[in-house]
């Protein structure tokens, strides 16, 4: 074998062994049906902290979502009839968590559209790591116990008979 030859799989070697070991290798999180919902703060627009900790004894709906989606901007109108629907329930909450967007997009977005739903602002992203988020928009649902009981990836109607049964039955347990 040549000089040359040894010095490029010498050099190859090296980098392959310095790229592995570089970076952020953080284990993905993956949560499942049944798990503990990781708890968290946020605080909303307006600057109010949103804990899930004080939330328990409420089912929590969390939709991670950005004004940069499509489908999520069409999800906002059907949350915003399951939260009409559901209005005089004191014990379901429905919280947006703004992911990777600006949050002046999406309080003008909620305001051209008439929607009134809570806004968090996960600006360091580390809820959405902690959730283990795979893209937008994907929500969770956790039960009064705080038990995560439905991940959805991607869009979803949430005003249909179904969903609000489903709904008014975990408010129900």
């Amino acid at each position: 074998m040549s000089i040359q030859k040894i010095l490029i799989f010498t050099t190859v070697l090296a980098v392959s062994v310095l790229l592995s070991s570089c970076g952020n290798w953080e284990e993905k999180i993956i949560l499942r049906e049944g798990d503990s919902a990781p708890l968290f703060s946020l605080n909303d627009v307006t600057g109010k902290i949103w804990s899930l900790e004080e939330l328990k004894g409420k089912v929590v709906l969390v939709n991670f979502w950005a004004t940069w989606c499509p489908t999520c901007k069409g999800e906002k109108v059907s949350l915003q009839k399951l939260s009409d629907m559901t209005r005089n329930k004191s014990n379901f909450v429905i919280l947006t968590i703004l992911y990777n967007d600006a949050s002046r997009r999406a309080v003008q977005f909620m305001k051209k559209n008439n929607l009134r739903l809570t806004l968090l602002l996960d600006s360091t992203q580390e809820v959405s790591k902690m959730y283990g988020l795979t893209g937008v928009p994907e929500t969770y649902i956790i039960d009064k116990k705080g038990m995560l009981r439905r991940k959805i990836i991607g869009p979803t109607r949430f005003d249909t008979p179904d969903s609000l049964k489903f709904f008014n039955g975990l408010i129900m347990e």
